[in-house]
């Protein structure tokens, strides 16, 4: 049978009963599958989970929706979860490629200086970094000619 709650705002029936089901058996594995993602490459690992689970509850929220606004409101928490996933996932993989601190002091090298498929210099030996540098003033050189 239906039943509203919260002021007829929600409505449980067996539609709602199997998109949550549904919903929650998504979410854990998505969890499931992330794991061994998360601690590598996520500052935050709390912060993901909560996201997931927040984004988890945006979309229960609207399948169980009765009025326009509820669903809009849900649909704002998982458009907003979503967003700021996407985003500790680019921050992530920036984190995962950044030279380490020893790095740049060694071969006065910023990170803006890299071109574009250039390897941090952390993950280069000394030889293949003094080989980049000169390649990167060589091209720099021609282009100025230019």
């Amino acid at each position: 049978g239906i039943r509203a709650t919260f002021a007829d705002l929600l409505r449980v029936d067996e539609y709602t009963s199997f998109f949550r089901v549904l919903f929650a058996v998504v979410a854990l594995g998505v969890v499931f599958v992330s794991m061994p993602y998360v601690p590598r490459f996520l500052p935050h690992q709390g912060e993901y989970y909560a996201l997931v689970l927040a984004g988890t509850l945006g979309m229960v929220i609207m399948a169980m929706a009765d009025e326009l606004l509820t669903a809009y409101i849900s649909l704002e928490l998982l458009s907003f979860s979503s967003y700021i996933l996407v985003n500790a996932e680019q921050v992530g993989k920036r984190r995962a490629d950044a030279p380490g601190p020893a790095a740049n002091d060694e071969h006065d090298e910023q990170p803006h200086d890299r071109h574009p498929g250039d390897k941090p210099p952390a993950a280069l030996g000394e030889d293949q970094v003094q080989e980049q540098h000169e390649e990167h003033q060589a091209q720099e050189h021609e282009l100025r000619r230019e």
